[in-house]
């Protein structure tokens, strides 16, 4: 009495895992029986493990309930947050609770080939072998494309092989708990991959032997006869500005006449040409597929557009110019198939010219390869790898040849007159300074975009035939370089930053 008696002070950290929303009682010593202890007056509790935040029993009592939130497993971060599929890239899933074993555990993305409107599955094929699925922690390649898809409640059928695309993802344990992401993933680009090699396989480009490296597209007679030929322009300006973009190399079939051609298959010609397709498609790419040494070459592109005869088709090039109503962009269509006969699979955003479907009405037309990053660097990407992993020779597939310069004339309008590069670059690849010099018309302004479409230099001149630019500032990459003449045209040229 009238001493001051030591106390012994200690903190107490319990983690309790597989519960769901409960109650816990709190229940006092038996040594208080009219007021709360401060073992019970200072309990606190948090969501989760790592939480920063607490909350506090502020007027706690003996034999007080509390309701606290639910204790079982979660995903509390998963790194990276943009990803690309199809390319192998790791994606990995930390959280508590996924189970020590995946079982038949496994991980839902967003459907990209509706929009998100159902989900898609991985398979075994897509978790690592080592460390796929611990616990704490899941690691898997990040895909393009699955099995199967989860049927909703408004569609019964099921489609393969659909995309994985952005939005909020789950993990399903084996018990059958479903846990959602805490963020939405966002897919950049994918990459169109073969489902039966773990992991699944990037499919290359590696035209027929008989292609000579290249893919030149034939136009049916339907095709190149539709509305006196206005097609054709089109078409070939397509290709141009695939070329433009990832140096692919396609071409169109020059000549006068167009006989009539066979239809998507297997013949040693890639045909452009109209056929019957369900009425919700407006085209369809069918790649013919070669399997060389353990990879999966495009060894032949045919593009199909739907004939039936309810579908208008406004054809046109110049991205301003808006699609009236009740018609179908035919310039989208043509971009959007060949990126799928490049390797390029669906993305969910609408405003992407992989989107699934038409451009909404409230959106900008969707036909600027340039502007659109996440194509401009899987393009580039599947390009990279079909040239550094070409087919063994033999394998009635070749190596996919690339231009450096490609003919990029008529960027806002069809150009089918002028066949001859408007600029010239040189040298190219650069190492500070690049010459540019029109063939015809005076330049007032150059803009330079870096691959993610990002505008890196702007400058204006006095109109003049030749000009040169000291680029020692910008990084070693590849750029695209738009001319804008002084009658408001413009042209647009690739080149490379070497140093």
């Amino acid at each position: 009495p009238g001493a001051e008696q030591p106390y012994a002070a200690f903190h107490v950290s319990i983690q309790m895992l597989d519960c769901p929303a409960s109650e816990i009682t709190l229940q006092d010593s038996a040594y208080f029986d009219v007021a709360p202890s401060a073992v019970l007056l200072y309990t606190t509790y948090a969501d989760s493990p790592d939480a920063q935040d607490y909350n506090e029993y502020a007027t706690a009592s003996i034999d007080q309930t509390e309701t606290v939130p639910g204790c079982g497993p979660a995903i509390t971060s998963f790194s990276p947050t943009t990803v690309a599929g199809g390319i192998q890239q790791i994606l990995e899933i930390h959280g508590h609770g996924f189970g020590e074993t995946r079982g038949t555990g496994t991980v839902f993305f967003k459907n990209a080939a509706d929009g998100g409107a159902s989900e898609v599955p991985c398979n075994a094929n897509d978790f690592l072998a080592v460390a796929g699925w611990s616990d704490e922690l899941i690691r898997l390649y990040m895909p393009s494309s699955d099995t199967s898809i989860v049927v909703t409640t408004t569609d019964t059928t099921a489609t393969p092989n659909c995309p994985a695309g952005s939005g909020p993802f789950r993990v399903v344990t084996d018990e059958g708990i479903s846990l959602s992401s805490p963020g939405e993933i966002t897919v950049s680009y994918s990459v169109t991959s073969d489902p039966s090699y773990f992991p699944k396989r990037p499919i290359h480009l590696g035209p027929l032997e008989a292609f000579g490296g290249t893919y030149t597209f034939h136009l049916d007679s339907l095709v190149a006869d539709f509305e006196d030929g206005a097609l054709i322009p089109v078409i070939r300006k397509a290709l141009r500005e695939w070329t433009c973009l990832t140096g692919i190399n396609w071409s169109m079939a020059e000549g006068t006449e167009y006989p009539p051609l066979p239809g998507a298959e297997y013949d040693s010609l890639c045909v452009i040409r109209f056929g019957p397709l369900p009425p919700t498609q407006l085209a369809v790419a069918r790649n013919i597929r070669f399997g060389c040494s353990e990879r999966s070459y495009v060894a032949e592109a045919d593009l199909v557009i739907n004939d039936s005869s309810g579908l208008l088709w406004f054809i046109d090039t110049i991205p301003e110019n808006a699609v009236p109503a009740g018609y179908n962009d035919l310039y989208q269509t043509i971009l959007h198939e060949l990126g799928h006969a490049h390797s390029m699979q669906h993305v969910i955003e609408p405003e992407r010219i992989m989107y699934f479907a038409e451009t909404p009405s409230d959106l900008p037309r969707n036909i600027e390869l340039f502007a659109d990053g996440g194509l401009h660097e899987g393009g580039n990407w599947v390009m990279e790898e079909s040239v550094l992993h070409p087919p063994p020779i033999g394998c009635g597939v070749t190596s996919i040849s690339t231009t450096t310069s490609p003919l990029c004339s008529g960027f806002y309008s069809i150009d089918e007159l002028v066949l001859e590069a408007p600029i010239r670059l040189h040298p190219n690849p650069i190492d500070h300074e690049l010459s540019i010099t029109s063939i015809h018309k005076r330049m007032t302004h150059i803009e330079i975009s870096n691959p993610l479409g990002a505008l890196v230099h702007r400058s204006g001149h006095q109109p003049t035939k030749a000009l040169d630019l000291d680029l020692a500032l910008l990084k070693c990459g590849p750029y695209m370089l738009r001319v804008i003449f002084n009658d408001g045209t413009t042209a647009v040229e690739r080149f490379i930053k070497a140093n």
